[in-house]
């Protein structure tokens, strides 16, 4: 006698869920978190286990909505759209934090799907330039400061700014390893698994 698959065992989370940056490739998911570097536009597609559900896209605060969520038509089954970029306050450490997007699945039944994605967000590169580059000039002021308070001349000063080309040039280069450092110490950092794993 056949009987009918029980409620507890019908699939209620969503057909299909679909994580791609605006270049077309999936993006680097390591230890349950997708990675994904600030400024960088990561574009998610649901797609609903009837045509009846209905898919809620929403984010939690540090990924920034580029484009609302919205239902596309597409054959049988539509598809929900939306667009997330990663981004940090100007004045904000370049330090990686994970935010989280979360699908829901409203099949009119109580206790709906829902789905939490961790997102972890990468300074860009251009930020960590920027903040190295902020580094090395307050070190060379504090530096330089010294100098100007000792010495007796303006000609005195300039030949050892001069002087310390050498030094500002080593210290720029000198961020390179550093920064490579950092990248490393970041990723074995955000290696742990989440939370809520």
């Amino acid at each position: 006698m056949p009987c009918d698959e029980p409620p507890s065992l019908r699939r209620r989370g969503p057909a299909r869920l679909h994580l791609r940056l605006r270049s077309g490739i999936a993006p680097w998911i390591a230890r349950g978190r997708v990675h994904v570097r600030a400024g960088r536009t990561l574009i998610v597609t649901v797609a609903p286990p009837t045509p009846e559900a209905r898919v809620e896209i929403s984010s939690a605060p540090g990924l920034h909505v580029e484009v609302s969520p919205s239902r596309i038509t597409a054959g049988p089954v539509p598809e929900y759209h939306a667009e997330y970029a990663g981004h940090f306050p100007k004045m904000s450490l370049p330090w990686p934090y994970t935010a989280r997007l979360c699908v829901a699945v409203l099949d009119g039944r109580p206790n709906p799907y829902r789905a939490t994605v961790p997102v972890t967000v990468w300074p860009s590169l251009s930020r960590l330039l920027t903040w190295w580059l902020a580094v090395m000039v307050g070190v060379l002021g504090v530096r330089w400061q010294g100098v100007l308070a000792q010495s007796p001349s303006l000609g005195t000063v300039f030949a050892q700014v001069a002087d310390d080309l050498y030094f500002a040039g080593g210290l720029l280069l000198l961020g390179v390893p550093v920064l490579g450092v950092l990248q490393v110490l970041w990723l074995v950092i955000t290696m742990q698994p989440p939370e809520d794993a």
